[in-house]
């Protein structure tokens, strides 16, 4: 079945998202020029510029500057934080400094505990997992 885009960017992100996904593009590998995408997409640079920006938002790729776009790699560990009933947690994105105190890439969520006692605690969304006892 053929996919109907209603911008360029998305069959170009799609087309990425794919190969990622498939390990075809595996964690660490640089991702093509934007200037080899354009020639590639037959597309603006603008085009592709969205399209990238697309897969940093997911947190597939990141951007080293000067290096170039990188397939993101995935944390070694997960941790798991127990929750107790009364407990609750939730997802969200994180605010600039919490980006950086938990060296997250962009796209990537924090996980927020909120313990019965009113404790707030935050946590890498990609490399926590809850379980409740």
């Amino acid at each position: 079945m053929t996919n109907v885009y209603a911008y360029a960017y998305q069959r170009i992100a799609d087309d990425l998202r794919d190969r990622i996904l498939s390990n075809d593009l595996k964690p660490g590998t640089q991702l093509p020029t934007e200037a080899a995408l354009r020639e590639r997409y037959r597309v603006s640079r603008s085009t592709v510029t969205q399209a990238l920006r697309a897969l940093r938002t997911e947190g597939l790729v990141e951007c080293r500057f000067g290096h170039g776009i990188y397939v993101r790699r995935v944390p070694d560990g997960v941790e798991t934080v127990p929750l107790e009933p009364g407990d609750t947690a939730q997802s969200r994105m994180p605010i600039p400094d919490e980006r950086i105190d938990l060296q997250l890439g962009e796209g990537v969520p924090v996980l927020v505990i909120t313990r019965r006692s009113g404790t707030v605690q935050v946590y890498a969304g990609d490399r926590t997992q809850v379980r409740s006892r």
